[in-house]
């Protein structure tokens, strides 16, 4: 009996010990991110609670606390500077030969992993693969980028891709993530989500992630990074909402939040003593208009629909003044863009002069325009959320300003992607996403896609066509430019689309911080925002 009671007691305390063992495990991960935090910190509140960190295993699900995460942690064979050029990140040099057709690659030899491997062509080529491979769980898009690329280890640090085609975008292209191969190698695309990796993941950027859990994220400046900053760390707090992250800001449990004004919601009011520091963005929303279809197919209606549009209004009563307009598929602040590319400026008496001309004229003094007793009305096609809601309504109300009535019809989002590859429209909106800095928009305007491809206004003009294929055929960026200046002023001519707004960020730092008055770049995505950390000054903590 007195064994059999040893023997209990020798198990209860094994098994308390076990138990407080693990607990103190998890209380030591949620320490690290919870306790005081000396030097150089940066606390911002972001939204959403990340899932997995793997760069490449995201999607339209995604949440921002993911994205930002991640592109702190992982890096390409290039980089976009602040300036939209492609700079060497994990590779320090690459040559271009057989017109833009053929990229090698030289991997730098002193890089590694936050876990201490060094980084080879044995990465690249296992990432690349799996973002060819066809379970791939990512942005499909980018896999139809890279499908049709070959790629060849050349050596442990040298990596070469073949074209088809021309293409002088590609060292942008290569800012792809790349995946540790030595944690990865038994894991299929397919698994990628799923792996204990996305939850404690190794990459090679300037941060490392030293502590996780579900209410915030520790980072840490990583040592063997060639790139170094003046902050000690960097810590990022979960929010559900952008409400609950700036209230959070008011109260200084942060120091930044980063905002995005959407149609029908604007970016909040600036806290006090806080400063808003305003980032344009590769986002942008446009007014599609179908050219297969009449009286779209009119290049005088379409420059009417345009006069009769103030932009600029529509900026002010639907995003609050947080956003700008645009007058060409490449954005302003990037290094192709032509200012002399303008769409013309709003002009009611414009567009109901160019209508008259047309034959659509206010027979009955109505306000409404005709053409042969029959009221002009355009279906409008937009996805059914209060985002595109709210656009559409405003466009509808200044097109009923010059006599022109708009239906709004409301599809479900991949109902509104299926109509607009088949021309299945008369007028639609959707906005484009992290479209880079690089002017490469063949994939949007040539004729060769616009059936099923994204060309959806479908537009065929040699000229445009001829002036696409130039672009990416170009070796010097001087030449490039002087094309895509040529690019931009015929699309202004023909004027396919209204191009309606370009988003922009909405920074908003706590007045302690201090910010250069030239603070503001263009930003890629939104998480590109950190680059700018590298110019504030953080005070001790």
């Amino acid at each position: 009996m007195v064994r059999r009671i040893r023997w209990q007691i020798l198990i209860a305390v094994l098994t308390a010990l076990i138990v407080f063992g693990l607990l103190g495990s998890f209380a030591l991960s949620s320490a690290a991110t919870t306790r005081p935090l000396g030097g150089r910190v940066f606390v911002e509140g972001v939204v959403g609670a990340p899932q997995q960190l793997n760069p490449l295993a995201q999607n339209s699900d995604t949440s921002q606390a993911e994205r930002d995460i991640a592109a702190l942690l992982f890096e390409g064979l290039t980089r976009i500077d602040e300036y939209g050029q492609a700079q060497p990140a994990l590779a320090e040099r690459w040559t271009v030969g057989e017109n833009n057709q053929v990229f090698t690659f030289t991997l730098r030899r002193d890089r590694t992993w936050h876990d201490g491997a060094p980084v080879t062509a044995d990465d690249v080529l296992y990432t690349v693969r799996g973002v060819q491979n066809a379970n791939f769980p990512g942005d499909p898009s980018l896999a139809a980028l890279w499908r049709n690329v070959l790629v060849q280890k050349i050596d442990d640090h040298t990596i070469r891709f073949e074209i088809s085609t021309p293409f002088a975008p590609f060292p942008s292209l290569a800012r792809l993530p790349i995946l540790p191969v030595h944690l990865f190698r038994t894991l299929r695309p397919e698994q990628w989500a799923a792996a204990p990796f996305s939850r404690r993941p190794v990459g090679t950027g300037r941060w490392k992630l030293q502590a996780l859990d579900n209410g915030q994220a520790l980072l840490e400046p990583f040592a063997n990074h060639p790139e170094t900053g003046s902050l000690d760390h960097l810590l990022l707090r979960f929010y559900p909402t952008a409400d609950a992250a700036v209230l959070a800001l008011r109260r200084r449990e942060v120091q930044a939040v980063a905002t995005l004004a959407t149609a029908g919601r604007r970016a909040p009011e600036l806290p006090s003593r806080t400063k808003r520091i305003s980032a344009p963005l590769g986002d942008y929303t446009l007014l599609a208009f179908n050219l297969r279809q009449p009286p779209l197919d009119n290049l005088q209606f379409r420059q009417a629909l345009a006069l009769g549009i103030n932009r600029e209004l529509l900026i002010a009563n639907v995003l609050g003044g947080q956003a700008q307009p645009l007058d060409t598929p490449i954005l302003p602040e990037t290094w192709a863009a032509d200012d002399q590319a303008k769409l013309p400026a709003f002009r009611r008496s414009g567009a109901q002069q160019a209508l008259g001309q047309l034959g659509y004229v206010d027979t009955n003094g109505d306000g409404w325009v005709e053409q042969e007793g029959q009221r002009l009305t355009l279906p409008l096609l937009i996805a059914d959320n209060g985002e595109q809601i709210a656009l559409a309504n405003e466009i509808a109300r200044q097109l009923r300003a010059i006599g022109v009535g708009v239906e709004i019809r409301r599809v479900p989002a991949a109902t509104l992607q299926d109509d607009l590859a088949t021309h299945n429209f008369t007028l639609a909106l959707h906005s484009w996403s992290d479209v880079g800095s690089d002017p490469d928009v063949f994939a949007l305007w040539h004729s060769s896609r616009a059936n099923g491809g994204a060309n959806y206004a479908g537009l065929t003009d040699a000229q445009i066509d001829q002036l696409l294929a130039d672009g990416r055929a170009a070796t010097s960026e001087s030449r490039r430019i002087q094309i895509y200046g040529q690019f931009q002023r015929r699309w202004v001519e023909l004027l396919p689309s209204l191009p309606l707004y370009q988003s922009v960020l909405a920074y908003d730092v706590d007045e302690a911080i201090a910010v250069p008055e030239q603070s503001s770049a263009f930003l890629t995505a939104r998480a590109d925002r950190f680059m700018l950390l590298d110019r504030w000054q953080v005070p001790q903590r």
